[in-house]
Formats: C-alpha cells, sequence, structure tokens
C-alpha cells in the first residue's frame, strides 16, 4: 500500500521540482575601482561649475599707504580662496592664495613705515626716527619681489597654454579659409609652409608622415597655382583635421580626466574610506571626481580667464560633434566656430600674458625706487622711478579693467566705471561681455 502512494506521488513531486525556477548564482559585485569609470560618465555629464579663480589685481599691489583702505577686505576675500583651494585640493589655488596671503602682514607693514616716512618729510616726526625708518624699506623691496613672483607665475602659466596648442597654425588656416584677396592668402600659406617644414619631425609624431606630405604637397601646389579646387579641398580636410585635433586637446587637458586620473582618485578614497560602506564610498568618489574635474576647469580659467572658460566648456562638445558629421554644411558651420572659439582663446591668453608682463615691469621699477630710497638716491631720480611706477601701474589697471574681459582686441570704457554704476547706466545687452 505504501509502495502504491509512494508511486503516485512520485511523479507530481517530479513536475512541482521541474516547475520551479533554477536559481543561478549571482555576479559578484564590482569593486569601486572597477565602477570608477562607470560614476565618472555620470559626473561628466553635470555641468562644470563657473570657476572663481583668484586673479592678480587690476592695479599692482606695490607698497603704499593707500594700501590700508583695502588690505583688511583683500586679506578676508584671499583667505577665503585659500580655504576654498584647500578643501577641493586645488594646488595651483593653494599656491596663488598662499603667497597673496602671506603677503598681507608685508603690505601692512610697508604702508605703516612708508606712513611713518611721509610724517617725517612733513617734520610731524623727530629725524632719528626717520633715519631708523630708512633701512625698513627692505620690507617694500621684498613684498614688491612677492608680488612680482604672482605675475612670473601667471606668465608660466599662459605660456605654457600657448605652447599646448597650434594657434599659429590655427590663424594661417583660418585666414586662409576667410580671405579672399590672393596676397593674404599667399601669405598665409607661406606661413603654413614654413611653419609645417620648421617642425616637420612633431607634425608627423602627431598627424602621421601621410598626412603631413599631403599637407606639404598640398601647400606646395596651392602655392605655385596647380590644381587649385582639388587643393582647396584637401586643404579643408586638413584644416577640419588639425582643428578638431586642438579641440581635443582641449577637452583633454582642461576638461576631462585621463583614465589614470579617474583610477587614481577612486585609489584615494578607497585607502581613506574604506571603512565606509560601498554605497557611500561611491558617493565620495562620485563628489572628488567632480572636485578633480573642476580643478582642472579652474586651470583652463586662469590661463584664458572665466568667462572664456565657460565658452569653450559650452562650445567644444558641439563643435566636435559637427565636424563628425555628414552633413557638408555642418561640416562648414563646425569648422568656422571652431577657428573662431581657437583664436578667442588665443587672444585672451596673449591678454594675459601682456597683463602679467606688465604687472613684472611695474613692480622691477617699484624694487628699484625702494632700492634706491635705502641707498640715498638723488632726489630727481626717485621722482623720476615713482612716476613711471605709478604711470605703468595705472597703465595696467586700464587694460586689466577695458581689455581683458572683452571679446578680441577690444577696449571698452564703460568697464572702466563700477559694476554698479554700469547697472545704473546702461542697459543688461550694452555691456561689455564677460560671460
Amino acid at each position: 500500500m505504501l509502495r502504491k502512494i509512494m508511486n503516485r506521488t512520485t511523479p507530481i513531486l517530479n513536475r512541482q521540482a521541474l516547475l520551479q525556477p533554477t536559481l543561478e548564482p549571482s555576479p559578484p559585485k564590482k569593486t569601486l575601482m572597477e565602477r570608477c569609470h562607470q560614476v565618472y560618465k555620470g559626473v561628466i555629464r553635470c555641468h562644470l561649475e563657473t570657476a572663481e579663480v583668484l586673479e592678480v589685481d587690476p592695479f599692482p599691489r606695490y607698497p603704499g599707504a593707500m594700501n590700508f583702505f583695502c588690505i583688511f577686505q583683500d586679506f578676508w576675500v584671499r583667505a577665503g580662496h585659500l580655504r576654498s583651494a584647500i578643501k577641493s585640493s586645488d594646488m595651483e589655488g593653494e599656491q596663488d592664495s598662499l603667497i597673496s596671503t602671506l603677503s598681507t602682514p608685508l603690505i601692512l607693514a610697508t604702508s605703516t613705515f612708508i606712513t611713518l616716512d611721509y610724517l617725517s618729510m612733513l617734520g610731524w616726526i623727530s629725524h632719528p626716527i626717520s633715519i631708523f625708518l630708512n633701512p625698513l624699506h627692505i620690507f617694500s623691496v621684498i613684498l614688491c619681489i612677492i608680488e612680482g613672483s604672482f605675475d612670473a607665475v601667471g606668465l608660466s602659466r599662459s605660456a605654457e597654454f600657448s605652447s599646448l596648442f597650434d594657434f599659429k597654425m590655427l590663424k594661417n588656416l583660418a585666414l586662409f579659409r576667410k580671405t579672399k584677396e590672393e596676397k593674404k592668402r599667399n601669405q598665409a600659406l607661406c606661413s603654413i609652409l614654413s611653419l609645417v617644414k620648421g617642425k616637420k619631425s612633431q607634425f608627423e609624431s602627431v598627424y602621421g608622415k601621410e598626412q603631413t606630405g599631403t599637407l606639404l604637397n598640398c601647400l606646395s601646389d596651392l602655392k605655385v597655382g596647380i590644381d587649385r579646387l582639388e587643393g582647396e579641398q584637401k586643404m579643408e580636410e586638413l584644416s577640419r583635421a588639425i582643428l578638431s585635433k586642438n579641440l581635443c586637446d582641449m577637452e583633454k587637458n582642461y576638461l576631462h580626466l585621463s583614465e589614470e586620473g579617474v583610477e587614481l582618485v577612486a585609489k584615494r578614497v578607497l585607502e581613506k574610506e574604506r571603512h565606509k560602506s560601498p554605497e557611500e564610498q561611491e558617493e565620495l568618489l562620485a563628489l572628488r571626481l567632480k572636485e578633480a574635474l573642476n580643478n582642472k576647469y579652474k586651470k583652463l580659467a586662469r590661463r584664458v580667464r572665466p568667462w572664456m572658460a565657460d565658452e569653450i566648456n559650452g562650445k567644444i562638445p558641439s563643435i566636435l560633434n559637427g565636424l563628425k558629421s555628414l552633413s557638408c554644411e555642418e561640416q562648414k558651420l563646425a569648422t568656422d566656430q571652431g577657428f573662431e572659439l581657437m583664436e578667442m582663446a588665443r587672444i585672451q591668453n596673449r591678454k594675459k600674458q601682456i597683463i602679467h608682463v606688465i604687472g613684472i615691469i611695474c613692480m622691477t621699477l617699484a624694487i628699484a625706487f625702494f632700492i634706491g630710497v635705502m641707498v640715498g638716491t638723488p632726489l630727481t631720480t626717485l621722482i623720476v622711478l615713482g612716476v613711471l611706477v605709478t604711470l605703468v601701474g595705472f597703465g595696467r589697471f586700464l587694460l586689466f579693467s577695458g581689455w581683458l574681459d572683452t571679446r578680441g582686441w577690444h577696449f571698452s570704457k564703460k568697464s572702466l566705471l563700477p559694476l554698479f554704476v554700469q547697472k545704473r547706466l546702461f542697459s543688461q545687452e550694452s555691456l561689455p561681455s564677460s560671460s
């Protein structure tokens, strides 16, 4: 009887076993190092924040009694930049803010000494005290060296930026494409040809021997007037390739993190936050990646100004997509926009270099002035040096305020006015471009 019951129930049990789904082992969870690139893709989709960076002052901060009116506000602003840079691990920001913040005690001391010096010249303090004050102008020399070094660092960054891109080549390619005058086209061709021949090995390493050879042949044919139509078509293709390479370099250097950079950030998060859950580690990783990306973006802002960095970040993706388009019209439009963008970046970088050079000249003259005060240089020489320092400093102020934040080489008189005055007197559309 028991055997019959077992025989009847066995098929039912077997059918139920067949109907039950087979549970496969779940795949092992990826580690943070394996997920870091996926997290970075989510971060890169977010819009980069407008970079706020510490800049040199419009009017050079050389020693003077007038510094009393702004020293404490400047210190508060610069200390805030230093805190922000330390918090986000912004190495360039830390360097700039630290130099600038540490110079504040020197500014306070030199302003005091100079004020006392003025009082001694007016006869309001005794002569022995004025003799004691004279050697203390060494602090003014030290302050000028520190402020000059700030400009020197900015100048070296601007020079390093310009060396990363083929700005001369792009400028001449844009001129060749844009102008219809035969003389200017030939000048552009000669400049491009000399650039390629002068840096042939560099071009071959970047674009390849075949493409460099094609470019040279095309330039030579165009110069002597052989196959002009076909040569211009080839030049257009080569122009797009060179432009695309430079735009990609801009993205690589200032708008994206490399794979090694992403993995390095993930490694640091794992080392510091190993006690936290995987979800918390992933959140921290996203935050650190965003900080690292913004630090790169700030480097671009220091070299071309924040408003120009915003424009580059906003336009490069669409331009690169347009260059890859199958539509000839879209390709031409993207090429025009790309050349214009790179030319604007070149101009902004060049203007930054000029501003820094003027600052260095101003501080050099100021150093000569204070050394002259200490060694007893004739009064006429000191007056000449003092006037030169003031004129160069004022020239730097005019260029910084009315020229640095305008498009191209245009000088805006409106920008010399305080911002609140500009807003009251002019409409928003007529204000100088600074965004």
